[in-house]
């Protein structure tokens, strides 16, 4: 993204939400309230988003079905705004730090296009128009939106090719980010593949946590399947108990190989419902991502997993499988 001052304006001016009470604070939830999943497009979005947005309307993304997103924003200054874009990728774990991929999965309104934003007033929240979010599965993870405001129609992201540029970029106030879960319940199990990009040249220690949400029926059950060691071919298979609240994996990775493949699953029976998320963190040591990192010890002694350097981590992304077979 280039850094004229009209795009610092839209930096410091307009504000697409991480939360219901975020005003611009640095936030790394993927939860924007402000991209906004519907089944069927808004006969009136301005109206229906501006008139509930201390809510959060988003609907679950129903496998195999077309539906339709709108990003809300707000001009938070005392001048107007105009002429800029919104623009949402369907993103995924593998693409955080990649963003010369990002264009291959863009959504684009019903002309195939951005949403232009003419004018908005200063103090005046505005609706995007309605963003195709179609049946394809390409991109590994592929319901994961970020949302962003710019003035270029076509912007440039190539020069995020770390994690902390990509943590910083998407702490601006005109760039959010939604996991979106999509549900199912046509049979029993369910299984999600994701890829971790490793741009680290030095070894670091990744975590994956799978963690059982709240709701979620008490005969679920959920693992991880992975190569471990890496890349040797050789399958592990980690599986929850009853009574177990989460599962970690932790990896030692360096930028030698592309990435790391690994497998989140669960099987629920017919009547019950379940929502496993899966988090992927690596460590922080005395560099730019400390700002960002977060003390998991006790987490990770609960696991029997000692940190070889730090108990800081930084989360890079997440993902959601939620199945419901009450239906």
């Amino acid at each position: 993204m280039n850094g004229g001052d009209q795009l610092q304006k839209l930096e410091d001016m307009l504000l697409i939400r991480e939360s219901l009470t975020d005003t611009g604070y640095k936030l790394h939830t993927n939860a924007s309230p402000d991209i906004v999943v519907q089944y069927s497009p808004l006969s009136d979005p301005l109206y229906a988003l501006t008139k509930t947005y201390n809510e959060d309307v988003s609907e679950n993304k129903v496998s195999g079905r077309t539906m339709y997103v709108y990003v809300r924003f707000k001009n938070t200054g005392n001048m107007p705004l105009g002429n800029f874009y919104i623009h949402v990728y369907r993103n995924h774990l593998g693409l955080y730090n990649n963003p010369k991929e990002w264009n291959k999965y863009k959504l684009a309104t019903i002309d195939g296009k951005p949403s232009k934003i003419e004018r908005l007033n200063a103090n005046t929240i505005g609706v995007s128009k309605a963003f195709v979010f179609d049946n394809s599965e390409g991109g590994m993870f592929p319901n994961c939106l970020i949302a962003v405001a710019t003035y270029e129609e076509k912007p440039d992201f190539s020069y995020i090719n770390t994690y902390e540029k990509y943590i910083k970029f998407i702490d601006q106030k005109n760039v959010a980010a939604r996991n979106v879960y999509e549900i199912s319940g046509k049979t029993s199990h369910e299984e999600q593949q994701i890829f971790c990009p490793i741009t680290e040249p030095q070894p670091r220690n990744y975590y994956f946590i799978a963690e059982i949400q709240e709701g979620t029926a008490s005969n679920t059950k959920y693992g991880i399947r992975c190569s471990d060691p890496p890349f040797s071919g050789q399958t592990t298979y980690i599986k929850a108990d009853e009574n177990t609240r989460f599962l970690i994996k932790k990896v030692r990775l360096s930028g030698r190989a592309s990435g790391y493949w690994l497998t989140l699953w669960e099987e629920v029976p017919s009547g019950g419902h379940a929502e496993i998320r899966l988090r992927i963190l690596i460590e922080a040591s005395n560099d730019e991502l400390m700002q960002y990192a977060e003390d998991m010890g006790d987490m990770l002694k609960q696991n029997d997993i000692e940190p070889e350097f730090v108990s800081h981590l930084v989360a890079l992304g997440d993902c959601t499988i939620k199945m419901d077979r009450r239906r």
